[in-house]
């Protein structure tokens, strides 16, 4: 859970994931020089992967889905973090037969954020 951090997608704050997982890559370039040498450049340090599942109504849901369309949001956790820019997919959504709001289906919303 993120604790006190929370996600803005575009400058929105969007419900608090029930889990989220992060992944940071670092992306480099190893190239051997006639000497036989290796030179590494590193084009970007620590490249974010989020994966997240949300427990959500249906009003969140589909702004969820309507990030998921779009070719490119920006991201940002917590109020004074620094945005990023990158993907926001969904890989599944469905109802729950339960509900755990107030008198509101509850559904279940699993999506991946990949910084480009």
């Amino acid at each position: 859970m993120l604790g006190k951090d929370y996600i803005y997608v575009n400058g929105t704050l969007i419900p608090a994931p029930a889990s989220f997982t992060i992944n940071y890559d670092n992306i480099e370039d190893v190239n051997q020089s006639e000497a036989g040498t290796d030179r590494v450049t590193v084009t970007r340090l620590q490249k974010v992967a989020l994966t997240m599942t949300f427990q959500v109504t249906e009003f969140w849901r589909q702004k969820l889905l309507v990030y998921g369309r779009d070719s490119q949001v920006s991201l940002k956790i917590g109020a004074s973090g620094s945005a990023m820019s990158g993907r926001f997919r969904i890989s599944s959504d469905y109802l729950q037969p339960y509900s755990n709001m107030a008198n509101q289906p509850c559904w279940t919303v699993h999506a991946t954020f990949n910084q480009v």
